[in-house]
This record gives structure tokens, C-alpha cells and sequence, in this order.
């Protein structure tokens, strides 16, 4: 005999639990809140690379305006006014001129003058700028024509 053991009746499937509502809400408010978490550091980001570009146009367009000034036989005795005047138009923190040699001639900061800078001795002839802590620096040589480098300045912000 052909006996078939005893089985259970098949019957349809059980569907299988899924989230709760409160659940799912909670999923699509986290996943909201970090795309939005995301969107503001991005544009953090573009914010602060736009204040870069920025203050280093301005550093070229400063070191092409103190051409005249390095050529001046006056030069160290005005620098610091000019650098005094160049801060307070330009809301900058601090502006130091310095020499073909990197001695500084002119600054915001009195105390820096006389001194010889590192990044002024061979300033970058396209703006550089660099973030240190919570200021962002821009240097730039100034040129006579070309890539005659006559002196350098040095711009600082904060952030």
C-alpha cells in the first residue's frame, strides 16, 4: 500500500513581518537629516574654496598694484603706511611687503619689519594660500614684466 506519511496541509505562505510605521518613519527622517548633514558640509567646502580663490586674486592684484611702490627709493619708509592702508580697505588681518630679498620693508605688524620671512626670500610668482589654524595666508612675488621678482606680499585673514 501506497501510503502517503502524514504532512502537514500546505497552505499559503506567511508573509514575513516588515517595519513598523514608526519605524520607517524614523528611517526616512535619519536618512533626510543626513542628506542634509551632507549638503551643508559640501557647501562648507565650496564656501571655503571660493574664499581661497578669492583672496588669492586678491594677492595678485595687490602685488601687481605695489609694483610702483618697490620701485620707489622711498620704498621702506612708505611701505608700512601702505600696507596699513591696503588692510583697512581689504579688511585683512594682516599685509607685510617685503624686498627682493625677503627682508620685510612694510607690515601691519611693526615688529615683523626688518626681518627676513622664508616664503617672501622666493615668494611663488602666482598666489599661493594656505590655511594655518583658523587664518588662510596668501603670498605672492611682485614682478617687474614678467618674472623679474622685485619683492613679495603676504596677505592674512581669518577664516
Amino acid at each position: 500500500m501506497d501510503e502517503a506519511p502524514n504532512e502537514a496541509p500546505v497552505g499559503p505562505a506567511e508573509k514575513p513581518k516588515g517595519l513598523s510605521t514608526p519605524a520607517k518613519i524614523a528611517i526616512a527622517g535619519a536618512v533626510v537629516l543626513l542628506a542634509f548633514l551632507i549638503q551643508s558640509w559640501l557647501g562648507g567646502l565650496r564656501t571655503e574654496a571660493a574664499r581661497r580663490e578669492m583672496l588669492g586674486r586678491t594677492a595678485d592684484a595687490l602685488a601687481a598694484a605695489s609694483e610702483p611702490l618697490l620701485l620707489d627709493l622711498d620704498a621702506p619708509r612708505r611701505a608700512s603706511a601702505y600696507a596699513t592702508r591696503i588692510a583697512q580697505a581689504g579688511r585683512f588681518d594682516q599685509v607685510t611687503i617685503a624686498d627682493r630679498d625677503g627682508r620685510i620693508i612694510g607690515s601691519t605688524n611693526r615688529t615683523l619689519e626688518g626681518r627676513t620671512e622664508t616664503d617672501l626670500q622666493n615668494p611663488p610668482k602666482e598666489a599661493k594660500v594656505v590655511a594655518e589654524g583658523n587664518r588662510l595666508r596668501a603670498t605672492r612675488a611682485i614682478l617687474l614684466g614678467s618674472n623679474n621678482v622685485i619683492g613679495g606680499i603676504r596677505i592674512e585673514v581669518a577664516r
